[in-house]
């Protein structure tokens, strides 16, 4: 088998995941650009070089509401692809040509999380244009750690469940509320091993908070997020390639 079939697929997912891949700047643009640009409107004079004021009206903005934005985006990602085309039987359409099922999702990640990082670019770019020292490259990590630990987190939901949105976000909501439970040390000694084990959402939040405020933070929190992340998607992929194709 080539590679041939499976690179013709390409183009089709760029397609099918741009209208997702929009959400995040489409939410920054209408919750956190609308303010900005009505507050600098009514300024008198827009100096964010000298205006602590106004700098840190725009700092906020970028601060709060792009945590916001990029899991909006994430939780779109991989959501109703692997679980939606077993379903719906799209699978007999796929892969009527020589591709393996697993290396199609795969590529649909891959693919998909280019197309979320270059649409999601004008965000930290013209944010940046206003205040430089806002970090440009920490606003890419914030959203490449949600799209891999997430989407990783919706391919196994896929591959197990029709209802791969539900079951993420409530996964989401249920861990992210027992790891911080545990971080407040109210919880009993024999959950937080398993709390621990779970999927580090708390882990990724917290390095989003550090990316997006240019503070430290430490690089075995992202292998670890990201490592897991890529861990799920393996789990996910295994799993579509010893199942049946159609549910």
């Amino acid at each position: 088998m080539t590679l041939r079939p499976l690179l013709a697929y390409a183009p089709w997912h760029a397609r099918d995941v741009l209208p997702r891949a929009l959400v995040p700047l489409a939410v920054f643009a209408i919750v956190g650009g609308l303010p900005v640009f009505g507050y600098l409107r009514n300024q008198e004079i827009i100096d964010l070089a000298n205006n602590a004021t106004q700098a840190d009206f725009v700092r906020a903005m970028f601060r709060e509401v792009l945590p916001l934005a990029i899991t909006l985006g994430a939780f779109l990602f991989m959501t109703q692809s692997v679980a939606l085309d077993r379903d719906r039987q799209h699978t007999r359409f796929f892969f009527a040509h020589q591709v393996l099922p697993d290396a199609f999702y795969l590529q649909r990640f891959v693919v998909g999380l280019v197309v979320f990082v270059a649409c999601f670019a004008p965000v930290p770019l013209v944010m940046q244009w206003l205040l430089p020292d806002l970090p440009v490259l920490g606003a890419f990590g914030a959203l490449v750690i949600a799209l891999v630990l997430v989407g990783g987190l919706t391919v196994l939901a896929g591959s197990l469940t029709r209802r791969d949105g539900l079951a993420v976000i409530l996964t989401f909501i249920v861990v992210r509320t027992l790891q911080q439970l545990s971080q407040a040390d109210v919880l009993a000694d024999w959950a937080d091993p398993i709390v621990r084990g779970m999927p580090p959402i708390q882990t990724m939040a917290e390095l989003q908070r550090a990316f997006l405020t240019a503070a430290a933070f430490q690089w075995t929190d992202v292998v670890h997020v990201v490592g897991y992340g890529l861990g799920l998607l393996a789990a996910g992929l295994l799993v579509v390639r010893r199942s049946p194709l159609v549910r």
